[in-house]
């Protein structure tokens, strides 16, 4: 009886753990939306056990990028568990009448992201959030069949590049080898890419290894409502009575957001201005020029874009003596910049201070993220010494990008012009050194305890 009793016990015991649940087994097929890659379709399957459960994209679609032979090697050392570009771990739902409850976290190649949201009926709806659990992406779908591959892929990779060739500022760039092995390798893979995860990472994958920046695939945030919930707003803290810290996340405001938060500094007449770009990969010219003009103090040539219609006449830059030759640009207004890419050789850029800018001591921080629009503002405020540099190198991405329109709301990400700061230096796969080279995580401290004496 005993033995008996043991038996029936070690069967429900199993049973129990071989629970599943079929109101969120299955596959779904799912938007995922965050900043840096617009929304991308793709099929999430989801197992359950008891109260918990884990979810991934399709498995082997690292075979795509890695190779058949060596992706099963690399899978310990990269986020491509199973082979998986996406998926979620540490997964615990519970059930309040007919719906669910999920949280865990979604692992990627872009990061780790807290993933909580609900399952009612065959929908699910997931908000992505970092550490302060703001939502900056989400993740919603339905339980349905998809028909695979979702899109023509090999057709809008065509369309894409014959594109590139019509944009890109300098045509000889296409004839580089890294770029022709960039073309030979989406090629081969593109019969093979099921969903738009799948091809947007195959193009960030192989296309991360050409000669240029701004060069990206993607699709438009602007397909789904209420997708993303802006978090990049200027924010502004007073860390002493003299000293003020103002964190920039992206230069992606306006002129007006700007031009408020350096009169409230003034008001205040703060001696000192620490200014945040470690997480800032850029934006708008319109807001990074009225951030110049309200901390440069005089005057200043802010750089020259040179175009494909200069590009095609030429195959040298221009002299630092020519550069006043070119039409120059001082508005705080990106349509006006635009037009004269558009319809020029090439762009020279005023920066004319306002009549009452920020005069104290002011201290950039940086890192390797630190990009593109940033870069022409941290590099002139260090030559000029206005600035002192604290934290990173940057990360060498400055070209002027646009964005073009393909079919079913996909994008190409193409570089326009070409830049050179005022003393003809290339910031475009160089970046910018810091004053004072230390630990991102650490420049902020550095400058409080080191560099500020009040």
């Amino acid at each position: 009886m005993k033995n008996y009793l043991v038996g029936l016990t070690l069967l429900a015991s199993l049973t129990l753990k071989a629970q599943k649940n079929n109101s969120i087994e299955g596959k779904w097929l799912v938007d995922l939306s965050l900043p840096d890659i617009g929304v991308v379709t793709t099929v999430l399957e989801i197992e359950t056990e008891n109260n918990t459960y884990k979810a991934y994209s399709r498995k082997d679609a690292d075979k795509l990028l890695l190779g058949k032979v060596k992706a099963p090697l690399m899978r310990g050392m990269s986020n491509f568990k199973n082979g998986s570009l996406i998926r979620v771990e540490k997964g615990e739902f519970t059930n309040v009448i007919d719906t669910f409850k999920l949280k865990g976290v979604l692992v990627s190649s872009m990061g780790n992201y807290n993933f909580i949201g609900i399952i009612l009926k065959d929908s699910i709806k997931i908000d992505l959030s970092k550490r302060n659990l703001v939502p900056i992406g989400n993740v919603i779908g339905s339980k349905r069949i998809a028909v695979l591959p979702l899109e023509n892929y090999p057709k809008l990779f065509k369309e894409g590049m014959e594109l590139t060739k019509d944009k890109i500022y300098n045509k000889s760039l296409l004839e580089d080898k890294k770029w022709k092995q960039f073309i030979e390798n989406m090629n081969e893979i593109l019969p093979d890419v099921q969903d738009d995860l799948e091809m947007v990472s195959a193009f960030y994958y192989f296309g991360n290894k050409l000669n240029t920046s701004h060069f990206a695939f993607l699709k438009s945030l602007e397909t789904k409502n209420d997708i993303i919930k802006k978090a990049n707003v200027l924010t502004i803290e007073e860390k002493t009575k003299g000293t003020a810290y103002l964190n920039i996340p992206s230069f992606d405001g306006s002129k007006n957001e700007m031009d408020s938060i350096f009169k409230v500094i003034k008001q205040k007449a703060y001696k000192n201005l620490i200014v945040d770009l470690r997480a800032n990969k850029g934006g708008t010219i319109e807001a990074g020029m009225a951030f110049a003009n309200n901390v440069l103090t005089k005057p200043t040539n802010g750089g020259l874009f040179l175009t494909q219609k200069w590009f095609n006449k030429n195959d040298k830059i221009p002299t630092l003596e020519a550069y006043s030759n070119f039409d120059y640009f001082s508005e705080s207004n990106y349509d006006l910049i635009i037009d004269g890419i558009h319809n020029k050789e090439g762009l020279y850029l005023k920066v004319i201070p306002n009549l009452d800018p920020f005069q104290g001591n002011l201290y950039i921080l940086t890192s390797n993220s630190t990009a593109s629009t940033c870069e022409p503002l941290v590099y002139e405020l260090k030559q000029q010494k206005r600035a002192t540099i604290v934290g990173a190198k940057t990360a060498g991405a400055m070209l002027n990008a646009e964005k073009f329109k393909l079919y079913n709301n996909f994008l190409m990400y193409i570089p326009t012009a070409d830049y050179y700061a005022s003393d003809g230096y290339r910031i475009e796969q160089n970046g910018v050194q810091p004053t004072i080279e230390i630990k991102p995580d650490d420049a902020l401290n550095k400058v409080m305890t080191e560099l500020i004496k009040e």
